[in-house]
């Protein structure tokens, strides 16, 4: 039996053929007893396969299921840190707005040193700071 008309009949009973290679592959069944053979075969395996079910398995569902509320509950979790994010941020600005009002109206200079608490620092006193 030619290889090419056994692939050609497998391929013909899942995809469409042209018509001259259906033609070819009619005129090879009627001329070869084993690739008639081969087409019956085919189509008793296709049969018993699609008669296989898969058992059902109670395990696998219940851990799914378990694996999906824990994943549910982690997107809880970050719809939290999402929600509290505006407040989060608002917050810090209005710290900042604090600090700033505070150090401008206290008649502060905006150098670094007056911020940080170190513009009436002596030498000897940075020296034991840093030290």
């Amino acid at each position: 039996m030619n290889e090419e008309m056994k692939e050609l009949l497998a391929y013909s009973l899942d995809n469409s053929v042209s018509s001259a290679q259906q033609a070819t592959l009619e005129e090879a069944l009627a001329q070869s007893p084993d690739l008639r053979l081969e087409k019956e075969q085919l189509l008793q395996m296709r049969t018993l396969i699609g008669q296989l079910q898969m058992p059902s398995n109670e395990l696998l569902v219940s851990a799914v299921m378990a694996n999906l509320e824990r994943k549910q509950d982690n997107k809880s979790s970050f719809a939290l840190i999402i929600q509290l994010f505006p407040r989060v941020a608002a917050a810090c600005v209005g710290f900042i707005l604090l600090a700033c009002t505070t150090i401008y109206f206290g008649g502060a200079d905006w150098i670094p040193e007056t911020i940080a608490g170190t513009s009436d620092l002596t030498i000897e006193e940075a020296y034991t700071l840093i030290n």
